[in-house]
């Protein structure tokens, strides 16, 4: 992603590589909780590991629906954030 226009930074993250059980919702769950933490005050590289750890979070679950609880996605942040610096 790139940051504000014309400040030249990307904001890159590595997708976790995973058994999909059904990988319908990935998409999704990756815009929705993005742009949920970008409106709720994180910087876009914060918000992009939430996308990540979302998308990665959904496709091991049997519907394209993400119910958890935040705590799970804040333990995989951690782990993208560890391969992404």
């Amino acid at each position: 992603l790139q940051d504000t226009p014309g400040t030249n930074i990307i904001h890159e993250r590595q997708a976790f590589e995973t058994d999909a059980v059904d990988a319908a919702g990935q998409h999704g769950a990756f815009d929705g909780a993005l742009l949920y933490q970008y409106v709720d005050g994180a910087d876009l590289s914060e918000a992009l590991s939430y996308g990540v750890a979302a998308a990665t979070l959904v496709r091991t679950l049997p519907d394209p629906l993400l119910t958890t609880d935040v705590r799970e996605i804040e333990r995989i942040v951690e782990a993208v954030d560890q391969r992404s610096h």
